[in-house]
């Protein structure tokens, strides 16, 4: 069982809470070691993970001369959040403000009084090209449409900022995790919105969706790569359920086998839980980007933005208009992560749950829906068509 830990009692060298560590993707989605000094965890457990796949870590395996296993002595929040992230973060770097992670996450806050900014400049080497350039201006769009609490500006002038550079086309990107003092170094192989989603998510505190410690029954990683900086599990103790559409999680390949993820690799745009995670570390700004929720009829607070394509769901659409209200219906990320996940009893006395769209599931099964696409004849619970009882709730007055 899990307890909880200051954060400097899981480094063996206090000092080593705040050393900075990249990532280097390459093209595959397979990672190249470059510059990583994370510090090792001073903790002592045992592997419990057995697989079918040849070479993954079993419980015969040891570290370091200590057995180790799948519930290790994380890092856990003494004060819950209001909503469960399924992003894995990592805890001890800093947040753009300065604040820890693991702070930021006690604090709880709904709003911020303002905007924290991240500083960036391009580095020369970009100016000839153009579809860095551009691939780079949509992922900040992105961003900051998702998370009105961020606020990227361009400049060198700032002591913390980002430099983003252009690597060798086609090569490695990489980036450190959370903001480390001083000028950082992003670097962009592939001209691509999602590959510049990726990198910045790091930037912003994000570890690799497959690092999380309950990955074990998602994906099977074989023995070769279970130590590699990419792979290896570390992080926040897992709340939220295991997001394979996460842009932060590498496709399936020879270094990561699929077990039984429920959505296809994603490398194009933020998931839902990407966004929810953003919102929860850092907090929306009313009126920043246009956001400035009010309680509808139906007792959720709705921003009235269209941004909710298919409400964020990975499989198909379900049927609503992408409007976070204003008066009625699914609300967006930003709106739940202000007003709580709500929970209600459905008209057939259920409890109903809202989900990753928005709507409300009570995980009954229901007849009639398998040929709708991406259907499975159940109400949720996570995401897809809801059945008419849980319809109902969001239909206000």
């Amino acid at each position: 069982m899990a307890t909880n830990l200051g954060i400097s009692e899981l480094y063996s060298n206090p000092q080593d809470a705040d050393t900075p560590y990249e990532f280097r993707d390459d093209d595959s989605g397979n990672d190249e070691k470059v510059g990583y000094t994370h510090s090792r965890y001073s903790i002592s457990c045992d592997y419990e993970e057995k697989d079918d796949l040849n070479g993954e870590e079993t419980s015969d395996e040891k570290v370091n001369n200590r057995q180790h296993n799948h519930n290790p002595v994380l890092p856990k929040l003494t004060r819950p959040c209001t909503i469960a992230i399924s992003a894995n973060v990592d805890p001890n770097v800093l947040r753009w403000d300065g604040i820890k992670i693991i702070d930021a996450l006690r604090r709880n806050a709904r709003t911020n009084s303002k905007q924290i900014v991240v500083y960036y400049y391009l580095a020369s080497n970009l100016k000839e090209q153009e579809d860095y350039k551009n691939a780079i201006v949509q992922a900040i769009e992105d961003i900051e449409e998702a998370a009105p609490g961020i606020k990227f500006k361009k400049s060198r002038e700032e002591n913390n900022c980002i430099r983003i550079q252009y690597s060798s086309r086609g090569i490695s990107s990489s980036s450190s995790v959370g903001m480390k003092r001083g000028e950082q170094i992003l670097k962009l192989g592939w001209a691509t919105k999602g590959n510049v989603l990726h990198e910045l998510l790091h930037a912003l505190g994000f570890l690799h969706q497959h690092q999380r410690y309950d990955r074990s029954e998602q994906v099977s990683i074989p023995k070769h790569r279970k130590d590699d900086p990419n792979y290896k599990k570390e992080g926040l103790q897992p709340e939220g359920r295991y997001d394979a559409n996460s842009i932060m999680h590498y496709p399936c390949d020879e270094n990561m086998r699929n077990k039984q993820l429920w959505a296809k690799h994603n490398s194009m745009c933020l998931s839902n839980g990407d966004k929810i995670a953003l919102n929860v570390l850092y907090p929306p700004v009313k009126k920043a980007r246009e956001w400035e929720p009010k309680k509808g009829e139906t007792g959720l607070y709705y921003c009235g933005k269209k941004n909710m394509k298919d409400n964020d769901a990975p499989f198909c659409s379900t049927g609503t208009d992408g409007f976070c209200g204003p008066d009625n219906g699914p609300n967006c990320h930003i709106c739940r992560c202000y007003g709580g996940i709500q929970q209600r009893k459905n008209g057939h006395g259920h409890l109903a749950k809202q989900g990753e769209t928005g709507l409300f599931y009570c995980g009954q099964q229901i007849k009639g829906t398998k040929q709708r696409a991406g259907h499975d004849d159940y109400c949720g619970p996570d995401n897809g068509w809801p059945c008419e009882s849980c319809s109902q709730l969001l239909r206000g007055a």
